[in-house]
């Protein structure tokens, strides 16, 4: 199909020309397999506009998906299907963000491509499992090598899906597994020296004494717990934390670090979180 005939026919039926004109613009710049994707989605989400729909449930809480692809257009429009499906949805465009969002356990479904910058999907798969990290994890790719599905199986995802692959065909995988649900895993005390993390209670204790955290300082205390005596970025923490698509500069980071240690660092307790000048922060006795 033309640009010139798409730009037409949408014109005429008036759903949205202006914005359907800007995406085919940049589709024309995509490998006719990413155009193939992009244009699925936007004629799903147009039908699937005038349906009312049930709202994804995992037990009594709203789905939370987590999309790992570097094509930020195709990210951005996986993004939008979902949404209108009434997931929430977190976007990560390379590896190594993925992963700090993916061990966080936040997740009811990871969807993650295997091509990505960094870390390659497939490595990202094999720490999270490693990690603990049992969230449901559906592979995209653009090959069909049936040794990289297979490596893709060995190494944890639960699920392929090969490009260019039909809109309802990913939403149906999508919710299949998570109908699964998140496997339960024990309980997991993170401890550097006498400083404890509770993952399944939420909880953290120096001493032997509760402390209590808000939901980003706790969230920075878990990412650096977790990366034990390795130097974690500013920029790794606001994308881990906050969110890729937060609007939050990373001098929240700085504030949260603050309180953290105004709430751990006290009397002769030893500061147990230090500042790599120009690079970032780190947990280490």
């Amino acid at each position: 199909m033309k640009c010139v005939e798409l730009h037409r026919r949408d014109g005429r039926r008036g759903v949205g020309g202006d914005s359907i004109r800007r995406t085919w613009n940049s589709l024309c710049k995509l490998c006719r397999s990413s155009q193939a994707i992009l244009l699925n989605i936007i004629r799903q989400c147009r039908r699937r506009r005038r349906k009312r729909r049930s709202i994804p449930v995992a037990g009594s809480r709203v789905m939370h998906v987590l999309v790992v692809e570097d094509d930020q257009q195709l990210a951005a429009l996986l993004k939008k299907g979902l949404q209108a499906e009434h997931y929430t949805v977190d976007v990560a465009y390379d590896g190594a963000a993925g992963y700090d969002l993916g061990v966080t356990g936040a997740y009811d479904v990871i969807v993650t491509d295997i091509l990505l910058p960094g870390k390659s999907g497939t490595r990202v798969t094999r720490e999270l499992r490693a990690a603990g990290v049992a969230t449901p994890i559906l592979m995209l790719t653009a090959r069909d090598a049936i040794e990289e599905k297979v490596e893709g199986f060995r190494v944890g995802a639960d699920d392929y899906l090969t490009k260019p692959f039909a809109f309802e065909e990913f939403l149906v995988r999508v919710a299949a597994l998570g109908r699964r649900g998140r496997v339960s895993l024990p309980e997991e005390v993170l401890r550097v020296a006498d400083l404890e993390l509770d993952t399944a209670g939420h909880e953290v204790r120096r001493a032997g004494h509760i402390v209590p955290l808000g939901p980003r300082e706790y969230g920075v205390l878990e990412m650096l717990m977790r990366h034990y005596g390795r130097v974690v970025s500013r920029e790794r923490l606001l994308t881990g934390v906050w969110g890729y698509d937060s609007d939050a500069y990373s001098n929240v980071v700085e504030t949260s670090v603050r309180r953290l240690r105004n709430a751990l660092d006290r009397g002769d307790d030893g500061a147990l979180i230090h500042t790599v000048r120009g690079v970032g922060y780190k947990v280490a006795e």
